[in-house]
């Protein structure tokens, strides 16, 4: 094995298998790069591209064009994150079907999404402690790198066919919000009032709540049992099951919206799902607008909870049920210093351990940790006072999916996170 400086139309042909001929704007060039040549010879794709997970022989290998993201880790936990940068700070065109977000470490490109607003790009990145990860975006990629699997992964929607559910998923787990179907008596609903979010528990990182909710046959396999994806273990009834929302008024009575009234969605895609829920006025806060992000690689979604107005010395946030009654009444840790709580459910036989938390945005923190009527640990603090609203995270993993087998991993993950909100990454940008 040996080591040798090439210039670009040189690393080209070595890394590619084929010289691709530099554009004037340098669009098909490469930077001068140190290439492993073994005996064996270089890797290359069938096509002549670099492919997933073959830059094994080449070591940072780079486009000339393009623009240059730093993504640092400033802290001393591995994290997955999602970064989000304006596209007129990259200065390449959003549209394209052949850009690329190139991992110069990894030597591939790695999945991304226009954001919903328009005016973001946004893609995922996996940080080990203290690391710092360069990636290059450019528009004409086709040519050199092979395309990033840009198949949905966060999915979210309406499904009317299961009583007004609204749910949302990405690769680590699945949720579901009541709508109004299900308030009422049989046969038409459950009569079922609650502002609990309901678990998906998954095994594939593939999104399956649409079949399982809207697609699947009259009389086909459950949903209850794990056929090979996963499946819906979890409780709710009257409870706030994983993040539904609840109040501490100044009386020292509890307050809980209903099922929601209106949903929204705003986009699914590789990287992240987004929608709202509307909920009609409750507790004396008016209607509640709930703005919900979940990314790739995630195991809470980001929730936002804007009011119309906040009774006065009303504390409020997400609960979390730890019910014995429900069968959650696990091993549960919480700090209020630090916004979080972390529930590690016993075990269901050969269905393994749901794990559920939930946290609070750093400016909601130090928390209020209070038990509900229904035994349910509610994360709670002062609304903001000039947006009228509250941020938080919820979600949930599951033993099946052999991420966090015990208590132990699943609570550091927890503690992790909420030290990564407060820890966040540092991004800059650099043209080319």
């Amino acid at each position: 094995m040996s080591f040798v400086r090439l210039s670009c139309i040189i690393a080209c042909a070595v890394a590619v298998g084929a010289c691709v001929s530099p554009r004037e704007d340098g669009a098909d060039c490469i930077d001068e790069v140190a290439v492993d040549v073994r005996e064996t010879g270089a890797s290359e794709s069938s096509n002549g591209r670099l492919g997933d997970g073959e830059a094994r022989g080449v070591a940072k290998w780079r486009p000339c064009a393009g623009a240059t993201v730093m993504v640092e880790n400033p802290v001393g936990i591995a994290r997955t994150e999602t970064v989000s940068v304006a596209w007129s700070d990259l200065g390449v065109k959003s549209s394209s079907e052949s850009l690329r977000v190139f991992d110069v470490e990894a030597g591939r490109a790695v999945p991304h999404q226009n954001d919903a607003d328009g005016r973001h790009l946004i893609f995922s990145v996996d940080l080990q402690r203290f690391e710092r990860r360069e990636y290059v975006v450019f528009s004409d990629g086709a040519k050199l790198v092979a395309p990033a699997d840009l198949s949905v992964v966060c999915w979210s929607g309406y499904l009317p066919e299961r009583m007004d559910d609204y749910a949302w998923e990405n690769d680590r787990f699945g949720v579901r919000a009541y709508g109004q179907a299900i308030m009422l008596p049989p046969p038409k609903g459950q009569k079922l009032v609650s502002s609990g979010l309901d678990i998906f528990n998954k095994c594939v990182s593939t999104p399956v709540l649409e079949k399982w909710l809207r697609y699947r046959p009259k009389g086909g396999p459950s949903y209850h049992r794990n056929h090979g994806e996963g499946m819906d273990s979890y409780l709710v009834g009257a409870g706030r099951g994983c993040g539904g929302i609840g109040a501490l008024g100044a009386d020292g009575k509890w307050l809980y919206s209903v099922n929601w009234a209106e949903s929204k969605t705003l986009q699914i895609g590789p990287v992240r799902c987004e929608f709202e829920l509307v909920y009609e006025s409750w507790g004396g806060f008016g209607k509640e607008r709930r703005h919900v992000t979940l990314d790739r690689g995630q195991s809470l979604a980001r929730m936002v909870a804007s009011f119309e107005s906040v009774p006065e010395g009303v504390l409020v946030g997400p609960g979390l049920d730890i019910s014995a009654k429900r069968k959650h009444n696990g091993d549960t840790r919480f700090s209020a210093q630090d916004g979080w709580v972390s529930n590690f459910e016993p075990q269901d036989g050969a269905d393994g351990s749901i794990m559920t938390a939930v946290a609070l945005d750093p400016s909601g923190c130090p928390a209020s940790v209070s038990m509900d009527g229904e035994d349910c640990l509610m994360l709670l603090s002062r609304p903001d006072a000039a947006k009228k609203s509250i941020s938080y995270y919820a979600g949930a993993n599951w033993t099946g999916q052999k991420r966090y087998l015990d208590a132990d991993s699943w609570h550091r993950y927890v503690k992790d996170f909420a030290f990564g909100l407060r820890n966040p990454i540092k991004i800059s940008v650099r043209k080319k």
